[in-house]
Formats: C-alpha cells, sequence, structure tokens
C-alpha cells in the first residue's frame, strides 16, 4: 500500500493562495505514482476566503505564536489570529485522523513555512503556525525540495 502524505494543496496547483493563484511546482510531477497526496490548506480549514488579504506573523514566527501569543495580523491590521489557530488545530487533527507521517508544506507561508515564513511581511528564516504545530507534535514536515532530497 502507498504511503499516504498530506500536502498543502497550492503546491497541487489548487488555487487556495491568498491572491487566489496557486503555487503548482513541477518537481512534483511523478511523486504521485509513489505516494497518496492529500491536499489540505489550514489557511481555508480556518474560515479564510479566497482571495483574501495577504497576512503576517507579527514580529515572530510560528513558534512565537503559539508559544508566546504574537498576533497574525492582515495588512489593515486586523488580527486574524483564530482562523490561523483553528486552522492549524484542524489540520492536525485532519493529519492524526489520516495516519499520516509526512507533510509536504509550502515554504514562506505564514503558515505553512517550513524553513522560511514571513514575518512583518518580510521573507524571514523561520517555521510558520501550522508548520511548528506539526512538528511539536511529532509530524515530520517538508519543502518540496527537502522530501525529494529524502525520498528520492
Amino acid at each position: 500500500m502507498m504511503e499516504r502524505v498530506l500536502i498543502s494543496s497550492c503546491l497541487l496547483g489548487l488555487k487556495t493562495r491568498f491572491d487566489g493563484k496557486d503555487s503548482f511546482d513541477t518537481l512534483l510531477t511523478g511523486i504521485e505514482k509513489r505516494y497518496i497526496l492529500i491536499p489540505v490548506c489550514p489557511e481555508l480549514l480556518g474560515g479564510l476566503s479566497v482571495p483574501r488579504e495577504q497576512a503576517t506573523i507579527e514580529k515572530k514566527d510560528g513558534c512565537g505564536f503559539w508559544e508566546e501569543n504574537i498576533p497574525v495580523v492582515l495588512e489593515v491590521g486586523k488580527d486574524i489570529s483564530q482562523s490561523f489557530r483553528k486552522g492549524a488545530l484542524l489540520t492536525l487533527d485532519f493529519a492524526r485522523f489520516l495516519n499520516v507521517k509526512r507533510i509536504i508544506l509550502k515554504d514562506g507561508s505564514p503558515s505553512c513555512g517550513v524553513f522560511t515564513t514571513n514575518s512583518s511581511f518580510k521573507k524571514i528564516r523561520g517555521i510558520g503556525v501550522t508548520a511548528y504545530l506539526l512538528k511539536k507534535h511529532g509530524f515530520l514536515i517538508d519543502t518540496i525540495e527537502s522530501f525529494l532530497e529524502s525520498n528520492f
């Protein structure tokens, strides 16, 4: 039986990004022959719409969000932390329910960033809100590149 892998839906070509676009990556071509890819978008699970205003973690990364209560805000300053929290927790529940071990996330995202995230509307080295929660609960999280390096 093929292993199930949760993956950011935008990477599969679904138009779930904040700007209504996708982040389809041709590096994924052929991966579906070895894995069952299950799309997920924590921001949509949290109740945000497509398109939506760009969000950022204020001053820090996902660790700061969970451990120091640093908010996620929109450009207009509106706090949308509750949507990010809900989406991350539902993604965690989904991953547990599906009994996946590995998850491929969209790097650079304030929710899914694995090695970089969006803080104060700048790309920084750090982890996203959902990525941090998943990692903290023992899931192996990867970008497409790190997943392919370790599995092909």
